[in-house]
């Protein structure tokens, strides 16, 4: 039987990571299992899945400028509903909502990897890089964390603090990690 994440897991965008508007670097953000797993020996597979000078970190709306619509509706007519769009990002409804009424960005270019191998090969349970967040089998529970990185990612708040076996930077600024924690959580209660 598969889970509902496998079914909404979406192939990869075709736009880069860097190419999103107010991107500034290609950082990415591990969980990881213990704190000592920082001395890696990473496949060269994982090279090619990150971006070039990418680092690693581990670890709806309301809209804006605009006037309500009040209407008399034509006597006996049905009521109309917009419709919104489809959460095609991986990321379960109620956070992508908790996310993005925290943080004021739309999280709809976002895709989650659930299932993935590329943790393990940076001996992490889950990483995100860019719009893109990959979580390995049965690390579910770190999703909020890995989300609100995307966050920081997109500020521009994420520089390389270390380097990875083959010269893949990594960021594992402390005062990061316990803000996406902390950030998660309170995305989680909102979406609620």
């Amino acid at each position: 039987m598969r889970s509902s994440h496998e079914k909404t897991r979406q192939p990869d965008d075709s736009r880069a990571a860097s190419e999103h508007p107010g991107f500034r670097g290609t950082a990415v953000q591990r969980a990881t299992g213990h704190p000592d797993e920082d001395k890696l020996e990473k496949e060269p597979t994982v090279s090619a899945m990150l971006a070039p000078g990418a680092t690693v970190q581990r670890a709806d709306a309301p809209l804006k400028d605009e006037e309500p619509i009040n209407r008399m509706a034509a006597p006996g007519a049905a009521p109309v509903q917009a419709k919104a769009e489809p959460n095609r990002t991986g990321l379960p409804d109620g956070l992508k909502s908790g996310v993005e009424n925290l943080s004021g960005q739309d999280l709809s270019d976002v895709r989650v990897h659930y299932n993935s191998s590329a943790p393990a090969q940076l001996q992490a349970l889950a990483y995100a890089q860019g719009n893109d967040i990959h979580v390995g089998p049965g690390q579910e529970k770190h999703v909020p964390h890995e989300a609100w990185h995307v966050v920081q990612q997109r500020e521009g708040r994420v520089q390389p603090t270390a380097q990875l076996m083959k010269g893949t930077p990594l960021n594992d600024d402390p005062s990061l990690e316990a803000e996406a924690t902390e950030m998660g959580n309170k995305a989680l209660g909102l979406g609620m």
